[in-house]
């Protein structure tokens, strides 16, 4: 194996050890530096920039504090380099204190620690080459996705015709106060979503606070949005402030604002009426200056006509509607999620050189319904990614029952690809205006998209 690229600082001010790296190691093709010193190490960080430092944490004339802080520097300047720790018996407390502070592996400063420094430095190169690969594979995928871009590497993914609307009533709304209900399944994301349009909005340099209204107790539920005095209640043992006044000047998105106990719907009401409250057990009235983004899974309309939620609140929160569509409802963003989540999550792949999807697990992905959406496609992906067993995932390793049942048809490939193809075609159909606009988002002329329509059965008359 050639290492002629790879860069190794040793970190030594002994003499004879520092000959035994440089003569393990010289063969591997490496270029080697040493230091005797923590400041002329400091110095190398940043003229020789290694890829791999051999640090002996106690050099002469210094305790092992000394190298535990240049490690601490190295983490700070340079967090990729691969950190090997020279330990000495009895140093096993430095040794731990090293690996909390980001050491990549340790060698005990003897001849059998001295003849595994190859296999090591090897080791933790040939790791640093897979980090650097899937850092470039990922920024690649950033900057290629289709999808709604906020912030420096952020991307809500869609390129169906359903999220192209919901892209175009984010940037229509986002430079405004106004008031914003998301609804949507659970999954879908909501958050990204309220996300963005924060990102987008002239608060963008305030506070974003959320709130997950479904996961905090009702007894506690006012406290944490409003705040209390000392001796509010039992256990209110001085003053907090509530979620509303940390996103003073910035957004606060409430999830599952479904989930709102009836006091605590009062309370709110007032907040987006006056932009006022008072802290539970207290008199003083606080002027909040705050844009609100509300999201749930469930039908306010029903939960109104149940008497579960207030209409006043309801038609206060319903100013501008916002409706993220299920995953079953845009297939043909499946596979640019699938590839993105794939992308995210080959960092824990282990040392497998995962290549992709299977022509028939991906057919699989957008045959199946995704009832958990964005949020079960994402789990499964990194599932199987652990899961994996070669360099193409399979629909079994998703993990799913239905997977298991598709393998087991053992379709031929040449029918798995066909109906993969067929749904895109009617999902392209489906969300454009007419025949030519499908032909287009597909990348095909439009007298083969009229060749494919009869191929496989889609009857012409169903679209325009």
């Amino acid at each position: 194996m050639s290492n002629e690229q790879g860069k190794i600082l040793i970190v030594e001010d002994e003499e004879i050890y520092a000959d035994v790296y440089n003569a393990r190691l010289a063969p591997l093709g490496y270029q080697i530096e040493t230091a005797t010193d923590i400041p002329t190490a400091s110095q190398k960080l940043g003229s020789f920039q290694p890829d791999i430092i051999i640090l002996d944490l106690r050099l002469q004339h210094q305790d092992s504090e000394e190298g535990l802080a240049f490690l601490r520097e190295i983490m700070a300047r340079a967090p990729a380099i691969k950190v090997i720790v020279v330990t000495v018996e009895g140093t096993i407390q430095n040794a731990m204190k090293a690996h909390k502070l980001g050491a990549y592996d340790f060698i005990e400063k003897k001849t059998q620690g001295y003849n595994e420094l190859p296999f090591r430095v090897n080791q933790a190169y040939e790791r640093l080459q897979l980090e650097r690969r899937i850092a470039a594979l990922q920024q690649s995928e950033i900057d290629r996705i289709k999808g709604y871009r906020y912030g420096s590497d952020k991307v809500i993914v869609g390129d169906s015709e359903s999220m192209h609307r919901l892209f175009g009533q984010i940037d229509r709304v986002a430079s405004t106060d106004t008031t914003i209900l998301i609804q949507g399944e659970s999954g879908t994301g909501k958050e990204l979503i309220a996300q963005a349009i924060h990102y987008h909005s002239p608060r963008v340099s305030q506070p974003f606070v959320t709130v997950a209204c479904g996961q905090t107790e009702n007894a506690l539920l006012g406290s944490e949005l409003f705040g209390h005095e000392r001796g509010a209640f039992t256990g209110a043992t001085g003053r907090k402030q509530g979620k509303f006044e940390d996103a003073n000047r910035g957004t606060i998105f409430l999830d599952e604002i479904a989930e709102l106990d009836a006091e605590s719907q009062v309370k709110f009401l007032r907040v987006l009426q006056e932009r006022q409250l008072e802290r539970i057990g207290g008199k003083q009235t606080i002027e909040v200056d705050i844009r609100v983004i509300a999201a749930t899974n469930k039908d306010l309309e029903q939960a109104v006509r149940e008497g579960t939620f207030r209409e006043d609140l309801y038609y206060r929160l319903n100013v501008f509607p916002l409706h993220v569509p299920p995953l079953r409802e845009r297939k043909s963003d499946i596979p640019l999620l699938a590839t993105h989540f794939l992308s995210q999550k080959l960092h824990l792949a282990d040392g497998k050189q995962i290549r992709g999807f299977q022509e028939a697990t991906m057919v699989f992905l957008i045959k199946y319904s995704w009832p958990g959406n964005v949020r079960e496609l994402e789990n499964r992906i990194e599932q199987a990614v652990v899961l994996a067993t070669g360099d193409w995932i399979s629909a079994a390793a998703l993990q799913l029952d239905a997977a298991r049942k598709f393998d087991a048809e053992n379709k031929g490939l040449t029918e798995l690809v066909d109906e993969y193809e067929r749904i895109l075609i009617i999902d392209a159909l489906e969300g454009a205006v007419d025949q030519k606009a499908a032909a287009d988002h597909l990348g095909i002329p439009e007298s083969t998209l009229r060749y494919k329509m009869d191929k496989y059965h889609i009857k012409r008359s169903r679209f325009r």
